[in-house]
């Protein structure tokens, strides 16, 4: 969908009831998506691009290397970036709002209950392994999905590549890994521009 088919989409609908949604759809999610921000975006890529086509695949490719980049929770970061584009500040504030009630509340739950039962019980061990198996498998999906639209130059391929090594066999920072990385794209495309060419 165009920027501008999906603008046509987005004013058609009250910004009333974009909010509503946005806050609807994101306790939902946060309520039945498990494993963090990694997680949760591409299911709000699925409800939010992919059902309502309100945010365009460009976007949500922006929107992962944007929550990577900046401090803070990343399934907060996602949930701010998406409401704030379908309903500005008020749309920012539902989707925030959404996605920080329910594991709010489930947390506060949880903490009581394995308070009572303790976690060493082989049932809450159990859950624990499925659970973490399950979050591996959804990381790994969405790192094939996102890096069929990102990972389409040598350039991305080593700026991949080189994170990729830094964080697993010289542990370092990822914030040092993504100053380095924006650096080196700003860089890149001014050498290329600098050139006239068409980035490789």
């Amino acid at each position: 969908m165009s920027t501008a088919e999906e603008t046509v989409v987005l004013t058609s609908i009250p910004e009333r009831r974009r909010c509503w949604v946005l806050f609807y759809e994101f306790c939902k999610i946060s309520t039945f998506v498990v494993g963090g921000g990694l997680v949760i975006i591409p299911a709000a890529q699925n409800v939010f691009g992919r059902q309502r086509h309100w945010v365009d695949e460009d976007k949500m490719v922006d929107l992962v290397a944007l929550t990577q980049s900046v401090p803070g929770i990343l399934a907060c970061n996602a949930a701010i970036f998406i409401g704030y584009h379908v309903a500005g500040f008020r749309g920012a504030l539902s989707a925030l709002i959404g996605s920080v009630l329910p594991p709010f509340l489930i947390i506060s739950l949880i903490a009581s209950g394995l308070t009572a039962i303790g976690t060493s019980h082989p049932w809450v061990q159990g859950a624990f392994t499925g659970t973490i198996s399950c979050v591996t498998g959804m990381v790994l999906a969405m790192v094939i999905r996102t890096g069929k639209r990102t990972q389409r130059s040598v350039f991305a391929w080593c700026v991949g590549l080189g994170c990729f090594v830094g964080m697993v066999y010289f542990n370092l920072n990822p914030a040092w890994l993504i100053l380095a990385s924006v650096a080196a794209g700003i860089a890149y495309t001014g050498w290329v521009l600098r050139r006239g060419g068409v980035r490789k």
